[in-house]
């Protein structure tokens, strides 16, 4: 552990807590400034105040406990004194409520070593009626905590008759105590796969150790999985930048892929570059760019929907030649740029992490990883640190066909000029959030306020996938269709208003189609008038396929002549 020095801002912000009369999003900056800069003893105010008091809302509570867990995690430091208490805001019994404050306790129940809590620790990560989320921030405590009992927890996740996600969770908390235990457990897992199981967090979790690909490699080599789960787990590994670590090659023999094609020789260059020009259609190549195994929109962007990993796309076509594009397609190392540069991190605890550094400074690394998660690593724990290669997954040819890569290609090198793939000219919705399974009752008509409220309204997060229009700002419906498995779809978009004023969305298509506004049914005639005052607008759409006239959605926004609105549409992942 290490503190931070005396700073004159913390005694100025503890006064101004203690003093009060401030509001929750003023008190919660002071809070926050307090766990940034301050020693134990300044974190013990913070725990006293917000975290163990009663009378505290739930948003200071929050901000409270957010910021202890930053310090937790960058700095290695805790309040002074008894933290027992944070092991009350754990509620197996009713895991939904304050569902985030509880997440955060668990962890930091864990990280602070409070014995307390190893039991419900342990019913949260166990029950069967656990949320993903939470069962996961249960598991993290668990791993922090050390616990003796943890790892028959794990192991008693990962047997035969649990569900896929919860085993693959227990092996990944497994990867963390003992790397050859989990190693073992990993193959029947990759055997019993389903199409719609999720294998990335248990991948994840040995590429995140030292040694971990290997010992997974070793496993999946002495018992193959069947070919397709072999392919999946082998894209995970390529879209985190893995591809040529051993499990890589060992998932490559395991999906009958063999190794990665050799670079294509000078001549076989200049031929593929002809190719582009000659026989790659833009049209075809952008359903290339839009395909789940490539992963493309994880790290890329266009028109600010999607990935901020890699560069914005939107325009590339206007700046970077096709020999540029198709090196960086058959070899990302060959045309990475060096804000693109990532770094390789060992810690002392055999954690392995890799990305972007966004800062230094202050005696922490703050990364942007693959996933695109943020990762703050405090300097002390870094063992070993080394240059590493570009994010963007080399091989990715394994998963084309030539006539994909000449479609890719000529996409990419249309992206930005005039035509089909231009930039465009008016404001649209391009991110989107797409319900994966809506309650029978929403597919046969459209909800009342109170139903909108309790099924759309409160949706958790992890209820919704994310989706991106294509370059022509339009979301094809059929896409996400096929993942939802129903033929009416709750998809929302979001709208930054800087400015107030009114705004305009204009759907493409106004049959088959449900609005609401921030939870207000809307009236859509031509287009929907919202009268907007700053802040984030939720527009939320019921879209009936089946009456519903175009493959396609698109909506854009507009400012009506004489408004004083200021507004961006909301993108990124």
């Amino acid at each position: 552990m290490f503190a931070a020095q005396k700073s004159p801002v913390v005694a100025v912000a503890r006064k101004k807590l203690d003093a009060g009369g401030l509001s929750a999003e003023v008190a919660g900056r002071f809070v926050t400034l307090i766990c940034e800069k301050g020693d134990a003893d300044d974190l013990a105010f913070v725990y006293a105040k917000f975290v163990a008091a009663k009378d505290v809302s739930p948003q200071l509570k929050a901000s409270a406990l957010d910021g202890l867990l930053a310090a937790a995690i960058t700095r290695k430091l805790q309040p002074e004194g008894d933290v027992a208490a944070i092991a009350d805001l754990i509620r197996p019994d009713a895991p939904d409520e304050n569902a985030k404050l509880q997440m955060t306790a668990t962890r930091l129940a864990g990280l602070w070593k409070v014995k307390a809590a190893s039991q419900k620790l342990l019913e949260l990560a166990t029950a069967n009626g656990t949320p993903a989320d939470m069962r996961r921030a249960a598991v993290d405590g668990l791993v922090a905590l050390g616990d003796a009992d943890a790892a028959n927890a794990f192991e008693q996740l990962a047997a035969n008759n649990r569900p896929i996600g919860q085993r693959a969770l227990g092996i990944a908390a497994t990867a963390a105590v003992d790397l050859d235990r989990a190693a073992r457990l990993a193959p029947p897992v990759l055997a019993d796969w389903q199409q719609d199981d999720d294998l990335g967090p248990m991948v994840s979790a040995f590429l995140d150790r030292r040694n971990g690909a290997e010992k997974l490699a070793a496993a999946v080599a002495a018992n193959p999985p069947q070919a397709d789960a072999a392919k999946r787990a082998l894209q995970y590994v390529y879209s985190v930048g893995q591809g040529n670590s051993p499990l890589a090659h060992a998932l490559s023999n395991a999906a009958g892929l063999g190794e990665d094609p050799k670079p294509p020789t000078p001549e076989e260059f200049k031929q593929l570059i002809a190719g582009v020009a000659a026989h790659g259609d833009p049209h075809r190549g952008e359903a290339v760019f839009r395909r789940a195994d490539l992963n493309c929109m994880k790290c890329h962007a266009l028109n600010k929907a999607g990935g901020d990993i890699g560069p914005e796309l939107a325009a590339i076509g206007t700046i970077s030649p096709i020999d540029y594009l198709l090196t960086s397609v058959l070899d990302p190392d060959q045309a990475i740029k060096e804000v693109y540069q990532t770094r390789i991190f060992a810690t002392v605890d055999g954690e392995l992490l890799q990305g972007i550094v966004l800062k230094r400074g202050g005696g922490i690394v703050e990364i942007k990883e693959a996933s695109g998660a943020i990762r703050k690593l405090a300097e002390a724990d870094i063992d070993m640190e080394k240059e590493g290669k570009s994010l963007m997954p080399k091989g990715l040819v394994k998963f084309m066909t030539r006539q994909d890569l000449l479609d890719l290609v000529r996409f990419l090198s249309e992206l930005g000029k005039p035509g089909d793939f231009a930039l465009p000219t008016t404001p649209a919705i391009a991110r989107w959030r797409v319900l994966k399974r809506s309650p029978d009752e929403l597919q046969t008509a459209a909800p009342d306020a109170a139903t909108f409220e309790r099924e759309l309204q409160q949706a958790p997060e992890e209820a919704w996938f994310a989706a991106y229009a294509r370059a022509s700002a339009e979301l094809p419906l059929d896409e996400c269709a096929r993942r939802t498995r129903q033929n009416v779809l709750y998809l929302y978009g979001e709208v930054d208003v800087t400015a107030a004023g009114t705004i305009e969305l204009v759907p493409n298509a106004a049959g088959g189609l449900d609005a609401w506004v921030d939870g207000r049914k809307a009236d859509i005639d031509g287009t929907i008038d919202v009268e907007s005052a700053p802040g984030r607008r939720r527009v939320v759409f019921r879209v009936d396929l089946a009456t519903f006239p175009s493959k396609n959605l698109k909506v854009e926004v507009r400012k009506p002549a004489g408004s004083a609105a200021e507004f961006t549409c909301v993108g990124g992942p």
